[in-house]
């Protein structure tokens, strides 16, 4: 938490918070990896096609995501999907409601997901198909998708279980 107020502080936000660019120094100091790639990766991404997200957030390393593996509108795979959902945009949708650069809710929304890999031992907190049921909710729904209500209540720490819930509220 401290590290990401230290970024933010600086007017910097990520964009982009994995456990897989959180690090654990051996002094116990957390770092934040791939800062910086908030400037060539996109702010938004439209809600109907997966191919941006795959392209910029999933095709990495060795990994070979298959888009034969998507079924339905969004579902497929084991990829697990850390953005905001007010990153996502419907095409066609007034230009205003496009976002147009990230913002630090952005990244707490990310640092949630992240907590609860964390808590659960590995475990994603949401994938595309999850986040994509998540946002359809609308920000007045008090509702969590099931996915995400399971997943929080294997935290045991209630506090714990309470910061997560409350950095993924989907009206930040």
């Amino acid at each position: 938490l401290k590290a990401l107020q230290s970024l933010h502080d600086a007017g910097v936000c990520h964009g982009h918070l994995t456990t897989e660019n959180i690090l654990l120094t051996s002094w116990n100091w957390v770092l934040i990896s791939d800062v910086g790639c908030q400037h060539f990766k996109p702010v938004a991404l439209p809600d109907d096609d997966p191919g941006l997200w795959i392209h910029w957030f999933e095709g990495r390393g060795d990994e070979q995501v298959k888009r034969e593996s998507w079924v339905g509108h969004h579902r497929g795979g084991d990829k697990k999907c850390c953005l905001a959902p007010e990153r996502f945009y419907t095409p066609g949708c007034d230009e205003e409601d496009i976002p147009k650069e990230l913002t630090p809710a952005n990244d707490i929304f990310s640092l949630g997901c992240v907590l609860i890999e964390l808590f659960l031992g590995g475990e994603r907190a949401l994938d595309l198909g999850d986040l994509m049921e998540y946002r359809r909710l609308g920000t007045d729904s008090t509702t969590l998708p099931q996915t995400l209500k399971q997943k929080l209540d294997k935290i045991e720490s209630s506090k714990m279980r309470a910061a997560c819930k409350n950095m993924m509220c989907l009206d930040p």
